[in-house]
């Protein structure tokens, strides 16, 4: 008797973990995300440049240029992220490129001044949270070779 117990727990045990298992959980859209929320991160983006943009010594007329271009910029970079007819490899290459050319942007609205001091600060508002894609100078980066001081 108490082994066809055992055996009728067991089988009870095994059927509800199946069915356990087979319910699926309803999936969020990859890569979608709340309006609220990106227009929240927009307006912090925003913020901070305009605050980075200040610290730089930038004219309200340049702070609103350099607004247009960053959005420009954004809009641009995100039709890329979309286009599935590109590479990985041929995406990094037009990102590189549209980012050069944001930076070439900026200099134009900034001057060769400004332009520096703004780099300084976004270089430092990232210093200690390590190499972010898509933040920094754009530039190459050369990451120490051990035995380098």
């Amino acid at each position: 008797m108490k082994k066809i117990l055992c055996m009728f727990l067991v089988m009870g045990t095994l059927v509800l973990t199946v069915k356990a298992q087979d319910e699926k959980m309803p999936e969020r859209p990859k890569g979608k995300m709340g309006r609220e929320k990106m227009e929240k991160m927009k307006e912090h983006r925003d913020s901070v440049l305009t605050q980075q943009l200040k610290a730089a010594g930038a004219t309200d007329e340049q702070i609103a240029k350099a607004k247009e271009a960053n959005e420009v910029t954004g809009k641009q970079l995100m039709d890329l992220r979309k286009d599935e007819s590109l590479s990985e490899d041929d995406k990094k290459d037009k990102r590189k490129a549209l980012m050069q050319q944001q930076a070439d942007k900026m200099k134009e609205i900034l001057g060769e001044e400004k332009f520096k001091k703004f780099k300084e600060l976004k270089k430092s508002e990232h210093k200690g949270e390590g190499e972010h894609e898509g933040h920094g100078d754009h530039g190459d980066h050369k990451k120490p070779v051990k035995g380098d001081d």
